[in-house]
């Protein structure tokens, strides 16, 4: 069985920049086949480290908790503590 793979530019344009694609990919997954009314729904996240860009930019985060509370659900952003001996240690 296969899964179903979206893709979305990074580039984008007046009239169709990325908070819009983003918007338009939480739909297109089905976010309100997912969420029901009332549902808790984390949103896993960090807070990110020195250098890092590998995390979901506070921008599009917004995006993600309308989209969760447009489905019915009720959002909450959590974080993790990390296994090794970085800046996120504690």
């Amino acid at each position: 069985m296969s899964s179903q793979v979206y893709f979305v530019s990074a580039r984008a344009r007046y009239g169709n920049n990325l908070h819009d694609k983003f918007g338009r990919l939480i739909t297109a997954a089905g976010m309100g086949d997912v969420v029901a009314e009332r549902d808790l729904v984390a949103i896993k996240t960090h807070w990110g480290e020195s250098g890092n860009l590998a995390f979901i930019p506070p921008q599009l985060t917004a995006t993600l908790v309308k989209g969760i509370v447009s489905a019915g659900g009720k959002p909450f952003i959590t974080d993790t503590n990390t296994l090794y001996a970085g800046s996120r240690r504690n």
